[in-house]
């Protein structure tokens, strides 16, 4: 049978895939996996495979395709996606089961494959059969190969709405049929007429059947296949669990400690607190209404994958309240966000890592986080953080010429100011600079030649980069293998 995956056809899959993680399915995709291909037909190959777990910012190649040999491999993760989208060309293979190779770890998804079928495959299938068959009434000439498609597609979604399974093997007289377009043994217009009847009466069928579907695929269902795949890669890393994390032992101020769990619950999310520390003008010990504070977590593993990852960028106090970095009060931030905005050069996010080293009253650092700043020996000193310092500084200064919101521009620039001279000569920013300018410029007082001062020192530092600073790189890959550790903890 054509469509039997051959031994050589699963060493191309395995092939590919082998630096990045596992082979655990390969099927004869296409019309020779349908039984509906012509001697001169392409065999194309699909597969899936379990990457191994190389942390947030390390992730590996998540799709591959290629012609001659044809084939498509999809890891698992973004596999969910797809289907999640109704993508039915990757829905179909779940009903495959004479051909493919395939593991145990491909195997157990069949317990859930019933949820894979909703209202967005029928979408897709209409769709994509809309499309081959405008593409045969358009182009007569290549009518076998397109209006067969479309007559599969057809056949295909009224399987679904009629609470069957998709075909993955045509045999029989819809066989036949097929191959008799493919090999052009029927009209032009036989076969166009064939198409628009099936289109009819997909579309009745539609109106009829297709309220009974879920509307979507089942998340918390796909995820009891897909969790335990990525547990298991997890569980392989050599990275070490880190004891002290699950009890959320740690020191500082108890009370933002709860202020910050209590945000969570408030927000739905199931995390552990890292850390928390004080944020904007209070920071600063400058006049303020509302004190800032800004807290990092890391959200429970099983639900730290991106299609099940809940939003949670950054988050208020109270559930539904999205929020920005420069918001008042708390703000919530999961550790991979906020570790990619260090990446960024957030100023922000680095200088709450620098009040962790200043042993202040309003803190609290929890000794997993801890430990991981005092034994590894990263800078947070990247050239990327000067570049976002000069940036924003730049935006102020521009909004202070031009009179916009003139007085606040002025005091943002010049706190930056201040910042930025720590960290090119290899500090890192302090909140206990010398806030009497920044007091000045609150009450009004603003010198005369203040902008063209800062505008000056602003081109003296663009000219001295990249300030003999990091990279970056030693910083990402200790967070990176610190999320691995985190996330291997806080495994259910």
């Amino acid at each position: 049978m054509d469509n039997i995956i051959t031994g050589e056809e699963i060493d191309i899959l395995n092939h590919v895939v082998a630096d990045q993680g596992t082979l655990i399915f390969g099927m004869v995709a296409g019309s020779s996996g349908f039984n509906l291909a012509l001697p001169t037909s392409d065999r194309d190959l699909f597969g899936i495979f379990l990457a191994e777990e190389r942390g947030p910012f390390y992730k590996v190649k998540d799709s591959y395709s290629k012609h001659d040999p044809d084939y498509a491999i999809h890891e698992v993760e973004k596999y969910c996606e797809m289907i999640m989208k109704g993508n039915a060309k990757v829905v179909e293979p779940l009903w495959s089961i004479k051909g493919p190779y395939m593991t145990q770890a491909w195997k157990d998804v069949w317990e859930v494959r019933d949820v894979m079928l909703n209202q967005n495959v029928i979408t897709q299938y209409h769709k994509y059969g809309n499309t081959q068959k405008r593409e045969g009434d358009t182009q007569p000439e290549s009518y076998s190969k397109r209006y067969a498609h479309a007559i599969r597609l057809y056949t295909e979604a009224l399987q679904v709405l009629n609470g069957l399974e998709p075909i993955v093997f045509f045999e029989g007289e819809l066989h036949e049929y097929i191959m008799s377009i493919r090999r052009k043994e029927i009209s032009y217009e036989e076969a166009q007429q064939k198409v628009e009847e099936l289109e009819k009466q997909v579309s009745l069928a539609e109106k009829e059947n297709l309220k009974d579907l879920p509307k979507n695929v089942d998340i918390d269902k796909l995820a009891t296949w897909f969790i335990p795949l990525k547990m298991q890669a997890l569980a392989n890393t050599p990275n070490k669990e880190i004891p002290e994390l699950r009890d959320n032992l740690g020191t500082g101020h108890d009370g933002l400690k709860s202020r910050a769990e209590n945000a969570l619950l408030a927000n739905d999310i199931q995390g552990t607190l890292l850390f928390v520390t004080s944020n904007g003008a209070s920071a600063y010990g400058l006049p303020t209404d509302v004190d800032d504070y800004i807290a990092v977590f890391a959200l429970e593993t099983e639900r730290s994958y991106q299609f099940l990852k809940p939003e949670v960028t950054i988050l208020g106090e109270t559930k539904g309240t999205k929020t920005k970095a420069f918001s008042k009060g708390l703000i919530l931030v999961e550790i991979e966000y906020f570790a990619r905005f260090l990446f960024k050069g957030n100023h922000v996010f680095s200088e709450a890592i620098s009040r962790l080293y200043e042993n202040r009253e309003d803190t609290w650092e929890s000794l997993a986080f801890k430990h991981f700043r005092e034994s590894n020996q990263v800078s947070w000193l990247t050239s990327t953080l000067v570049y976002h310092y000069i940036g924003v500084m730049k935006g102020s200064l521009i909004k202070a010429k031009k009179g916009v919101d003139f007085k606040k521009s002025v005091y943002i620039a010049q706190k930056l100011l201040l910042q930025v001279q720590r960290v090119v000569n290899g500090n890192l920013p302090d909140s206990d600079i010398d806030i009497s300018s920044l007091l000045s410029i609150k009450e009004g007082h603003i010198e005369e030649n203040l902008l063209v001062n800062m505008e000056s020192i602003v081109t003296e530092l663009e000219g001295q980069k990249p300030w003999g600073l990091s990279s970056g790189d030693d910083l990402r890959s200790a967070l990176n293998d610190f999320i691995i550790s985190v996330r291997k903890s806080l495994m259910s």
